[in-house]
């Protein structure tokens, strides 16, 4: 593990599948029976930053205060906080319960997306087009809902074998308006409650109505004045939060009406994300997240100018199962200058489920590098045209 290979001096397991106050509880127990007080505590997973939040603030270490990431992570408090700030924000409407629908669907209209109140990973988000489909989608994502729970800070389906748990949280929803216009991710970094650094990634048309990703492409291709506007909003919406220091992946989309806030992730941005700064910028979040666990003040220093980078999630229309993708996958990344990485995200004959049928299982991970956005870009879509992937999912 990873103690033998020398990453980490010690590892001490706690049962997350607890309610929130216990496992607090056992965290803090942990970290003052250590040998000595650690400097900081960080995550870089979506559902364990309250915990890491409030264990900062127990322990009296650096971070960004549980408030601020509770108004962050219920996506109804962060339209109100917005809202009180000035900001433009999408009608919504927050539902408890099946008898809500009605009063969202009045407030809000059609089209609209719903999703959970606190998620990841765009799990249970789906765009409803009348009152009929409202009832249909609420009911199928419940259900979604309620079939997943926490492990090691993760979402897996539970165990249908296990008894339910007692403490088990209700699951709240926001219903909220449509917004049309291009997608990005706009990856913050913030000291001393100002933006040390912003940077705006392309993300590619999602996949609805599961609102799945497909690509995205740093530098970004919108116009200068646009991305302007959308890291001025991302900025915006941290401060009315209240966050004074951290990393954050903010997404948002530039509407018809200006720039609009989809949902702040109160931590580094997963997948892509750090490789993509890395390579066109050379600023290393991982590093910058460190940096503000441990109380010092972040200063990114921009090293890399004049590289672009482009990376895609595959896909399969149809559900089967998976024969030959990982060795098309190495021909590539072995015969691709221009590929950083071609690297399969499911195991040979691994059963997946494609986008005829449901929120479909990324495939394929893809990255390559150029000298200009649009290159990048066009480079990495023609690569996951050319695998053709439905020849390597057996019905």
């Amino acid at each position: 593990g990873m103690v033998a290979e020398g990453v980490v001096s010690q590892f001490v397991a706690l049962d997350l599948e607890r309610n929130s106050e216990a496992v607090l509880a056992d965290c803090v127990d942990a970290v003052r029976g250590l040998s000595e007080m650690p400097a900081g505590v960080c995550t870089f997973c979506e559902l364990s930053v309250p915990l890491v939040a409030r264990l900062a603030e127990t322990l009296g270490l650096p971070g960004p205060s549980s408030s601020a990431v509770d108004a962050a992570r219920d996506k109804h408090r962060t339209r109100a906080a917005m809202k009180a700030a000035g900001l433009p924000s999408p009608a919504c409407y927050r539902i408890s319960t099946a008898a809500d629908l009605d009063a969202a669907a009045d407030v809000v209209g059609f089209p609209a997306v719903l999703k959970p109140l606190n998620g990841a990973a765009s799990l249970g988000v789906k765009k409803v087009e009348t009152r009929a489909h409202l009832d249909q989608c609420y009911a199928d994502v419940l259900a979604e809902m309620r079939d997943t729970v926490v492990t090691s800070g993760a979402l897996v389906k539970k165990d249908p074998l296990k008894a339910a748990d007692a403490d088990e949280e209700p699951i709240y929803f926001l219903m909220e308006e449509y917004l049309d216009g291009p997608e990005v991710d706009i990856d913050v970094v913030v000291a001393r409650g100002e933006a040390a650094y912003a940077r705006v990634v392309d993300n590619g048309p999602t996949a609805e109505p599961y609102f799945a990703e497909t690509w995205g492409v740093c530098p970004s291709l919108l116009p200068q004045s646009d991305q302007a506007q959308l890291r001025d909003l991302a900025v915006a919406s941290l401060k009315c939060c209240g966050f004074e220091c951290g990393v954050f992946h903010v997404e948002c989309k530039m509407t018809s009406r200006g720039p609009r806030l989809i949902e702040i992730n109160a931590r580094m941005g997963g997948g892509q994300v750090r490789k993509t700064h890395l390579l066109a910028s050379g600023v290393d979040l991982v590093e910058e997240t460190l940096f503000t666990s441990v109380g010092i003040p972040c200063n990114p220093h921009v090293s890399v100018d004049g590289a672009a980078v482009a990376y895609t999630y595959v896909t399969s229309p149809r559900s089967g199962a998976i024969s030959g993708l990982a060795a098309a996958a190495e021909r590539v990344a072995a015969t691709d200058a221009k590929v950083v990485y071609c690297k399969p995200l499911v195991s040979e004959g691994a059963a997946v489920v494609g986008s005829d049928d449901a929120l479909p299982d990324w495939l394929l991970d893809v990255m390559t590098t150029d000298s200009t956005a649009d290159a990048a870009l066009k480079h990495v879509l023609s690569i996951a045209d050319g695998l053709d992937v439905p020849k390597y999912v057996a019905p």
